[in-house]
């Protein structure tokens, strides 16, 4: 009985396989006769090879520039904090935070790098500005490949809070405006 049992086994198991290999021969294609390998390498050599097609134009990427927004204002504050992050110009970025903050982070180049550097950024555009005089709460989109990586493409909403200080942890309307770098993060 057991004998019966492992020959039915195997039988069903050949007929499976017959099944499949059938099955593949009939999905696939039969290979073109127009041109030999002969005749395209043939063509090769005589030059009359066909140009390679070019690859599609990838569509252009927005990013605000500074120069899109008035001097002195809490957006062109954002706009060049953002350039240089660009361009990962960590001491550039640095001359745009908020006073505050560098003041409490001795090695502040050091930590945008560590913070910002991981992501390549190649579009940015301000959506919203909300708040007062001193104080002001922008909204932007961001898209950057995570370490360079093409398939690492990372699109984000963020919000930065831009802030007037004449110097740190003193807020007035008449300073300039940094940004919070920890607010730009998430």
């Amino acid at each position: 009985m057991r004998i019966l049992k492992i020959w039915i086994a195997l039988i069903a198991l050949v007929i499976c396989a017959a099944f499949v290999v059938g099955y593949a021969d009939d999905k696939t294609e039969p290979v073109p006769t127009d041109t030999t390998a002969q005749d395209t390498i043939k063509d090769t050599l005589k030059g009359d090879k066909q140009e390679a097609p070019k690859p599609a134009k990838l569509k252009p990427k927005t990013f605000q520039e500074p120069s899109d927004f008035p001097k002195g204002s809490a957006e062109r504050t954002l706009a060049e904090f953002m350039a240089a992050w660009k361009a990962e110009d960590w001491e550039e970025m640095a001359k745009h935070c908020q006073l505050t903050w560098l003041a409490d982070h001795k090695d502040a180049t050091g930590l945008l790098e560590a913070n910002f550097g991981f992501l390549t950024l190649y579009e940015f555009k301000i959506t919203n500005v909300t708040g007062g005089p001193g104080f002001k709460k922008i909204t932007f989109s961001i898209t950057g490949l995570v370490y360079d990586m093409p398939s690492m493409e990372k699109k984000q909403i963020r919000e930065a809070n831009v802030i007037k200080e004449i110097a740190p942890r003193k807020p007035s309307e008449a300073a300039t405006w940094g940004v919070n770098p920890i607010s730009a993060l998430s």
